[in-house]
Parts: structure tokens; sequence; C-alpha cells
């Protein structure tokens, strides 16, 4: 629906009536007010869950220290040997430690070991 500026004296502006002209309707002030705060909160809506879906994204790509180890099933002074001697990065914010699940499945296909069958003489 377009809208058109009204011309006309200052008391038809105040029936707040929509006014025809010859191919559109002129919406009232209420009527563009209304649509207007629709158009807002359907971009607040918008905002807000683009906003919670980074907040998951982030929290599903790292771990803390305590489900680092977790996942692994070592303990927390196996996973700092882990960091000091460069196998495993990190990132430390304000004392607490983070790891990226990438990096903790690519520690675990370097140290992955195929089945030799016929290394240890099993049929």
């Amino acid at each position: 629906m377009k809208t058109e500026a009204r011309t006309g004296s200052s008391n038809s502006r105040r029936t707040n009536q929509p006014v025809t002209t010859q191919n559109s309707i002129v919406m009232t002030n209420t009527q563009i007010l209304t649509n207007i705060n629709r158009e807002i909160k359907t971009l607040v809506k918008a905002f807000e869950s683009h906003k919670a879906n980074q907040t998951t994204d982030i929290r599903s790509e790292w771990l803390n220290t305590v489900e680092a180890s977790h996942a692994l099933g070592i303990s927390a002074k196996s996973l700092q040997r882990l960091r000091n001697c460069g196998s495993l990065p990190y990132s430390r914010v304000h004392g607490k430690v983070y790891y990226k699940k990438s990096d903790i499945e690519q520690l675990l296909e370097r140290n992955y070991h195929k089945l030799n069958i016929n290394h240890c003489g099993c049929k």
C-alpha cells in the first residue's frame, strides 16, 4: 500500500481518516505508526535471535578445562601438560583456559594408531 503526504486543512489531519486519491489510499498517522512499530518489533526479534545464535555457536565450539579434560578422559593436570608442551593450542581469558573442540579432535587424530593385525600375531 502506498503512503503519500496529505495536503489540506489541519482539521482533516486530526480526523485520522484515510483519504482516497485516484490510485491509492493515504494511510492515517496511526496506521503508519502501527506499521513502523510492527517492523521495529520484527527487527528486534531477528537481532535477538541472531545474538542468541552467536552465543550458542561460541559455547559449542570452545570447551573450558573441566569439559576438555572430561572429553579426553584425562585429568586437568594432564591437560595442562599437553598445553605446556605445545601439543594442544588454547586461549586464556582472565585466567580461565579454553580449548577448541577442533584442536582436541586434531590431537586425537595425530595420535591415532591404526590396528595392525599381523603385527601382534593375531589372526
